[in-house]
């Protein structure tokens, strides 16, 4: 097993070989967004935001939300990683590395979990590493969220068996229920779209467990109350991302983008596309049956699933993914486009082809059906087989998902050029400017670029004078503040609910900053005559999170003794 999960770590590298051994970076859809969003996480984080939100040297060093609505995941890992490497461009590609091994040991694991043996395991895990879609999201569209979610999947899965197996045995539940929940609130906080299709599958698989289950009332019961309570503390354990992004949405110009160019009914996969060879690096065109990019299944990916389904029809779970692998194909078709315009908030997944992000792993699960034909044979020729197969299907039909384009010139020195234009130009990285707060009327006439994160008009400039102190940063703000008369003093960051700006120790309330908001967006603060007023701002956080937090502490409480107590014991003796 060991020898195993080795050359599954060492098939995640040689994928990443270009990249990883030649400093080069994929030029995607999102450019090196990724890589700068998380130079400036990781520096906020580096000056002690838990969590950070508010980027204050972004968008021409006027701050911006991204982090209250983006999913933070993916840039705490690749942070993690940097403490190590020293180095943003290093630490991402350590990461995907990470993410591509953690994603075929969850295959390989689940797979065991359902019921086959090692070569199967080992047959799916492979086929999951070179899947497709794994390679648009790397080469074509740069969404390293999505990506990294497709690698988390298998977890949840596997968790939820292993809960089911220990309802059966009537065996301590505490552990697969608590990393059910804890791998399904990594799920969340790593791409929403995935999670938002992935959870219904999910519950589709705990009631077919149920179903497995009837004939002994104690599982059932002990099996469905802990699965419930572990999704619903992941949801609330979750919640500082998404409930947050939900409840101040329209707080930005979110809308922006909304446009026709999103709309899922128009984003359609047709059917031949799904089994075309053909690799590009364009986008989506809506209505177009032509995109200037691949959704396919893969052929021998789909040959091998419908193989395996085949061979392994009996194995209830392998059944129940087929069926379930069918119909997200044909919901991503044409003939779901009825219920693509009627599908209330799924709407807002914007691309019904996100939906191959869940593929990947049924497509998988349904593979792995081939090993009950490859164990007919003797051990070693079905290896051998299982090699010739991975090698024939990723030389004949993938060779062109390996390609890809790079990044032009020396990547760490654009994004040493992109430092400087977060503060010097009013650019962002988010194509439709869409977190842009509702409170900015007109646009800033210039940058901050050199300018102080504070600043007297030229008038009141004679009358003050301001001095920060030693522990002062951009993300809390401290500031001593002499004036002869009554004073307004600019505070060079956009307004958005959660800022906290105190003078003298005294809070002003979010009521008076958002009176004084300049047309611009920025805040506004008077100061009375006096010496040595002190003023602090700085993120703080959503409205309310300081009660969302304690609810949530209350709720992993309350999970933690349910778990322990004498109804899921008492289900346990029953059985």
């Amino acid at each position: 097993r060991i020898v195993i999960f080795l050359f599954l770590l060492l098939l995640s590298l040689l994928l990443f070989s270009p990249l990883l051994f030649l400093g080069l970076f994929p030029h995607t859809h999102e450019g090196v967004r990724y890589l700068g969003l998380a130079e400036m996480f990781k520096e906020a984080l580096a000056n002690g935001i838990i969590y950070p939100r508010w980027l204050p040297d972004y968008y021409g060093g006027y701050g911006y939300p991204v982090f209250v609505f983006y999913q933070p995941g993916i840039f705490y890992l690749i942070s993690f990683v940097s403490v190590f490497t020293g180095d943003i461009l290093l630490a991402a590609q350590i990461s995907l590395v990470l993410l591509f091994f953690a994603g075929a040991a969850g295959v390989f694991k689940l797979v065991e979990e359902i019921g086959l043996d090692e070569i199967s395991a080992l047959f799916a895990a492979v086929m999951f590493l070179i899947t497709p879609y794994l390679f648009v999201n790397l080469y074509v569209r740069g969404d390293l969220s999505e990506l990294a979610s497709i690698m988390i999947l298998p977890w949840p899965l596997f968790f939820l068996l292993r809960l089911r197996r220990a309802c059966a045995e009537g065996s301590g539940i505490e552990t697969p229920a608590v990393l059910l929940s804890l791998s399904s609130t990594a799920l969340l906080y790593t791409h929403p779209f995935t999670s938002k299709f992935f959870f219904p599958v999910l519950s589709l698989f705990a009631g077919f467990v149920c179903l497995e289950l009837r004939n002994c009332r104690a599982a059932v019961l002990r099996f469905s109350a802990a699965a419930a309570a572990s999704l619903a503390l992941a949801l609330a354990l979750s919640s500082p991302y998404w409930l947050t992004a939900f409840q101040m949405k329209e707080l930005v110009n979110y809308r922006n983008a909304l446009g026709t160019h999103y709309l899922p009914e128009e984003n359609v996969v047709y059917f031949p596309q799904f089994f075309s060879r053909f690799w590009g690096f364009g986008g989506s065109e809506p209505g177009i049956a032509d995109d200037g990019m691949s959704f396919q299944l893969g052929l021998p990916h789909f040959l091998l699933a419908a193989a395996g389904f085949a061979c392994a029809r009996r194995n209830r779970l392998i059944f129940v993914s087929f069926l379930i692998y069918l119909v997200i194909i044909l919901l991503m078709s044409p003939l779901a486009v009825p219920l693509w315009k009627h599908a209330g908030i799924f709407r807002y997944v914007q691309f019904p082809w996100r939906l191959l992000a869940v593929v990947a792993l049924l497509q998988a699960i349904c593979i792995a059906g081939c090993g009950v034909a490859l164990t007919r044979i003797h051990p070693q020729v079905g290896i051998a087989l299982l090699a010739v197969v991975s090698t024939l299907a990723v030389l004949f039909c993938y060779f062109d998902m390996f390609k890809f384009n790079a990044v032009p010139g020396d990547v760490r020195k654009l994004l040493a050029t992109h430092r400087q234009f977060r503060i010097e130009r009013l650019d962002v990285y988010e194509s439709a400017n869409e977190f842009l707060p509702v409170t900015v009327k007109t646009i800033p006439a210039a940058p901050r670029g050199a300018l102080p994160i504070i600043e007297a008009s030229a008038e009141d400039g004679k009358s003050c004078t301001a001095e920060e102190y030693a522990d002062s940063s951009q993300f809390h703000m401290k500031f001593s503040i002499s004036a002869q008369r009554t004073v307004k003093i600019t505070v060079n960051q956009l307004y958005f609910p959660g800022w906290r700006v105190e003078l003298d120790g005294a809070r002003i309330s979010d009521g008076k900053l958002r009176d004084d908001i300049l047309p611009d967006g920025r805040m506004r603060v008077g100061i009375p005559s006096g010496e040595k007023h002190v003023l602090e701002a700085y993120y703080e956080g959503p409205p309310g999170w300081r009660t969302r937090n304690f609810i949530i502490a209350l709720l992993f409480i309350a999970y933690a003794q349910f778990l322990k107590s004498p109804f899921m014991r008492n289900s346990q003796k029953n059985e």
